[in-house]
């Protein structure tokens, strides 16, 4: 069935014609990522309870375009239960809103490309729009809510925008989504199987030798590869040594300093389960050659390993 989506003037005006009055006020990020990142970021229900300090989400339903939850909302400290209803309203926007005692509480997201901007050097900037209403009265609390609702958009930001900007380093780094070209929709991303991210050729093109007495200390963390490309060696329990991607291929999450779970990294992002490309036994250093992943080949010889594509 599709949706019949009201725009937030709609809303507001509707609103109005029934005696309440409305003030609005907008704040706006920007930051070299793509509309599809700042689109998958307002869309990503997965990473509500695990990125977001403020806000506790108890979803009602999801579906493609429209997403309902009560949040717990903290508000000088307290949490506040608040339901919520969310949905797209056009291509690049969507609309929020909710209710809190005598007043309504609608917000626009708009995603827009800035000028200049390339497909290999994404700039894109998001304005929300916030529209408060309340009876006439009311609303001489206007300012307070403004400063209430700038704080909390200052704390999203402060969540939020690394992981933009994270994805915004792939793509320069050459990494492509599956997803791209097209608008995400609520419901995917709460799977957590979907493994998005499409690494550059140029992450199994690495060819290096590492000491292996880099990864003797306990808790040993050594990178290999330039920026996002490469991967990660972990010293484990005993003499085991795992070795994981820098990037989660979920949606592309850093992990070069994530700490080492029970055997596997956990995202910062979705607190998904991140497994190692490989394993291998520190202390046993005779000859061997291990896959890491489709396409590398880790080859153990002595005191030396190798990473290279596979021949």
């Amino acid at each position: 069935m599709a949706l019949k989506a009201h725009t937030a003037a709609q809303i507001t005006h509707a609103l109005g014609r029934l005696g309440l009055t409305f003030r609005s006020f907008t704040l706006a990020s920007e930051g070299d990522w793509s509309e599809e990142d700042a689109d998958w970021n307002y869309k990503d229900l997965a990473h509500f309870n695990v990125v977001h300090s403020l806000t506790r989400s108890v979803p009602a339903a999801i579906g493609d375009e429209i997403f309902a939850a009560v949040h717990m909302q903290r508000i000088g400290g307290i949490a506040v239960p608040i339901a919520l209803a969310d949905y797209v309203a056009s291509d690049g926007s969507q609309v929020y809103f909710t209710t809190l005692a005598c007043f309504v509480l609608v917000v626009e997201t708009k995603v827009l490309p800035l000028p200049g901007a390339s497909e290999g050097e994404p700039r894109t900037r998001v304005e929300t729009t916030y529209h408060i209403g309340g009876p006439r009265l009311a609303m001489l609390a206007f300012p307070l809510l403004r400063l209430v609702l700038t704080a909390n958009y200052k704390v999203l930001m402060r969540e939020d925008l690394p992981m933009r900007e994270q994805r915004g380093r792939l793509r320069r780094a050459g990494y492509t989504f599956v997803s791209d070209g097209r608008p995400r929709t609520f419901a995917e991303t709460t799977d957590l199987t979907f493994e998005n991210v499409v690494a550059p050729r140029s992450a199994s093109e690495i060819d290096v030798v590492v000491d292996l007495a880099m990864l003797e200390p306990a808790g040993a963390s050594v990178i290999v590869g330039e920026g996002a490309v490469g991967v990660r060696f972990l010293r484990g329990h005993g003499s085991e040594v795992m070795v994981f991607d820098r990037v989660c291929s979920h949606e592309g999450a850093n992990l070069d300093d994530v700490p080492l779970g029970r055997d596997c990294l956990v995202c910062p992002w979705h607190a998904k389960r991140v497994r190692p490309l490989a394993t291998f036994d520190l202390a046993d250093r005779s000859f061997r050659r291990l896959a890491a992943g489709p396409d590398r080949t880790i080859v153990i010889d002595g005191q030396r390993l190798t990473i290279s594509r596979p021949v």
